[in-house]
């Protein structure tokens, strides 16, 4: 609507309407003021299709509806008031890429103020709307910058604020809550002044998908967020200093669910965990500080690795200032990209004059639960790599004060065998670490091939016990290494150009005491970025006494103790499966008792597996394996592999799809083509496709004597200490006796 000035001394139907209805007029012949009761829109449309940029920003709007109430234009006055606006129930749909705000709108904040601002000017008029209110909006932004789509829905989205205006000083009180991606919900409610800006709110979001935040960090980190909820509630207070700057304040708690993180450049998992709990938080902006009460962390899944240079994966989550990209889960092993190597030497540098951080950080509490961590020292030659499971613990007092070292005290499990942590440490600006590990009875059948490398024999049995200490202070480490080794045996020789040229066996007798034990302390020290190990401290206390064989009783007499005439000397499984039958846990539950009637001996299990037979079962549990997690892919299913059931039907449509999928030699018709087979035939020809080769049946093997074992533990009562795992062996079936089968023999 354009008004024009009316020309004066002349009163037209329409001047002398309004005369009458509003009792005088401006200057200009302009109405005191002009009111409309209500405005609606209905059923809108909007649609904006980008056709410049590569990954394009589409924006629709359906179903928009909108409903002004009680505007009044009060032109003397230069005011425009609504009583209110509404809008119900529109769909917003925005697939997009990345955002990049205008330098002058960095953030809405000052975006909102700009253009209040601007329209002031302009027009000369205020503005003041009572209540603002958006109802069951939903709200569909999709991101495909990252190269892959990440999708987040807004429902029920609804926004309340009350007395908006063109005031600066005067207070809008603002409401929103949502729901997020099916499980997210969101709310916070607050009082907010854009100039100068304050904001008052009380925040509480629970198991919001914040994954749209990776292409935003993707420059910024090495590692891919594939899935995280973040839970926030508290009090968030924001205000502007008159220099401009933003000081900010939370006060609550937080937590981040459903974490799966994955390595940028390998893609492989990096770090995950179910839950991570804040209680107690202080954050300030300016200066940035952050003091948490306590954390919690439950069911954490990571892959640790120091480097050779002494350096934790862990610190290079961030970028560095030089650039470049750095993999976290296997640039050791498999060489430093190009990428990196660029910067190498200025990440070093950078590494060595690094200062304190300039910001606080304090954590009263830190409680783990459930861990499990992947570690690989490769500092020491040789490197090695651990498996930590079961992992209980806390880490007290972490703070980014100087000569402020947080208490570790972790509990666990390390390749099969009890762990214990205590020490301390400050990750902060250049790494400080005092941290002891201790670890009891480890097998060691599980290093054979590793032994066999590099000194040129697998172990037979043994276990191994250790204390280590490890010590990070002014970018030198240093470490000592107190091993103790019980009834190390070795196996075979092996050919191996990477094996000491040494009288390993000679050496290994020299080192056992009277009792079988070996005890070696090995220091080892040097610049975090030169290494150099120190050999001269390695102390060998050798007795030597012949090692009396313990005299084992025949598996028949064994069984006469409990009135039973079962073979107890081996256990058979069903041909590729280390799963122990009902009648073998029958069998094990007369060892058990009858080891329990005989407390002085030691039971060693070996496993055996049978080139033949479990090369090809195998197979058949390989085309098992690929068929359920077909299903599991189809359906949607979240069970484990091996908990799901197939039908008669599904399983021969699985081995028909199998066979048709694979590329190997099949048997050809007439004219080339793939001929059509009955189906066990498909099934025995995609078995010698998918059999095992020498390396999976000793892993089998292993698999099955680590499963005795357990079992033996847990249902039998069997202490650990008395039970060894061998090393495993092919035993070819004869007779009634197969070679599938665990082995046992008493010492």
């Amino acid at each position: 609507l354009q008004l024009a000035d009316f020309p004066q001394g002349k009163k037209t139907e329409k001047t002398a309407i309004s005369d009458a209805g509003t009792g005088n007029a401006d200057k200009a012949g302009i109405p005191w003021h002009i009111s409309l009761k209500q405005f609606a829109v209905t059923d809108g449309t909007f649609r904006i299709n980008d056709q410049i940029h590569v990954v394009p920003a589409n924006f629709e709007i359906d179903r928009f509806g909108l409903n002004v109430e009680g505007v009044v234009l009060d032109v003397p006055g230069r005011l425009l008031t609504v009583e209110k606006i509404a809008s119900d129930g529109t769909d917003i749909r925005f697939l997009h890429g990345k955002l990049k705000w205008q330098q002058e709108a960095r953030t809405p904040a000052r975006a909102l103020r700009k253009v209040a601002s601007e329209a002031g000017e302009q027009t000369g008029f205020g503005f003041q709307v009572n209540r603002t209110e958006i109802r069951d909006w939903f709200v569909h932004f999709e991101n495909r910058d990252a190269g892959m789509k990440v999708v987040t829905d807004v429902e029920g989205l609804t926004v309340v604020v009350d007395n908006l205006s063109s005031k600066p000083d005067q207070a809008v009180q603002l409401a929103v809550d949502a729901k997020v991606n099916k499980r997210g919900t969101l709310s916070l409610a607050g009082n907010l002044n854009l100039s100068p800006l304050k904001a008052e709110m009380d925040l509480d979001f629970r198991n919001v998908d914040v994954r749209f935040i990776q292409p935003y960090i993707e420059d910024f980190v090495n590692l891919s967020v594939r899935q995280a909820d973040l839970t926030l509630q508290g009090k968030l207070q924001v205000s502007q200093t008159k220099r401009q700057n933003l000081q900010a304040r939370f006060t609550g708690n937080a937590g981040i669910g459903r974490l799966v993180t994955v390595d940028q450049l390998s893609k492989q998992p990096f770090v995950s965990w179910n839950d991570l709990s804040l209680k107690g938080i202080r954050f300030d902006l300016a200066p940035l500080s952050v003091v948490v009460d306590q954390v919690r962390l439950n069911n954490l899944v990571a892959r640790v690795i120091l480097g050779s240079n002494g350096r934790l994966n862990l610190q290079d989550i961030l970028r560095s200032e030089t650039g470049g990209r750095k993999s976290l889960t296997d640039a050791e092993e498999k060489g430093i990209t190009a990428e990196t190597t660029q910067t190498a030497s200025a990440d070093t540098q950078a590494v060595a004059t690094k200062k304190r951080p300039d910001y606080s950080v304090r954590i009263g509490k830190w409680l783990i639960n459930n861990g499990k961590i992947r570690f690989s020292d490769n500092f020491i030659r040789p490197r090695y790599t651990a498996n930590l499971v079961n992992l209980q613990g806390s880490v007290s007092g972490l703070s980014t004060a100087v000569n402020k070292q947080a208490a570790v005290s972790v509990r666990g499990r390390v390749n099969g065998a009890p762990l214990v942590i205590d020490g301390s440490f400050n990750p902060f600006g250049s790494l400080v670490l005092d941290i002891k590990a201790k670890v009891k009875g480890m097998e060691l059948a599980q290093f054979s091939a590793y032994s066999g490398k590099y000194i040129g024999y697998g172990i037979e049995k043994g276990k191994l016990s250790f204390d280590v200490a490890y010590k990070v202070e002014n970018d030198q480490l240093s470490a000592e290494n107190s091993l103790i080794l019980d009834q190390l045996t070795l196996g075979e020789k092996v050919e191996s150009d990477s094996a000491v040229n040494l009288p390993v066996s000679l050496a290994l007798s020299l080192l056992k005491d009277r009792n079988g034990v070996i005890d070696i302390n090995l220091p080892i020290g040097g610049s975090l970025n030169d290494p150099e190990f120190s050999v001269g401290g390695i102390v060998l206390r050798v007795i030597v006494n012949l090692i009396q064989k313990t005299v084992t009783a025949p598996f028949s007499l064994l069984a006469s103790l409990i009135g039973d005439s079962e073979e107890l000397s081996w256990l058979p499984f069903d041909p590729g499966s280390h799963v122990i039958s009902p009648a073998g846990e029958k069998k094990l539950g007369s060892l058990a008792r009858a080891l329990e009637e005989r407390p002085g001996l030691s039971l060693e299990i070996a496993g055996r597996y049978d080139p033949a037979i479990d090369s090809e079962g195998l197979g058949k549990m390989t085309i098992l394996r690929k068929i359920k997690a077909e299903k599991a892919r189809k359906t949607g299913q979240t069970v484990a592999v091996k908990d799901i059931v197939l039908s008669e039907k599904e399983y021969a449509d699985g081995v028909k799809a199998l066979y048709g999928d694979e590329d190997f030699d099949k048997p050809k018709n007439w004219i080339g083509f793939s001929k059509s087979l009955p189906l066990p035939e498909m099934e025995k020809l995609l078995s010698r496709h998918y059999a095992g080769k020498k390396d999976d049946m000793i892993r089998l093997a292993d698999r099955r004597a680590q499963a005795v074992k357990n079992w033996l533990m847990e249902q039998g009562k069997v202490p650990e200490e008395r039970l060894f795992v061998t090393a495993s062996k092919a035993r070819e079936t004869s007779g009634d006796e197969s070679g599938n089968r665990v082995d046992f023999s008493l010492k």
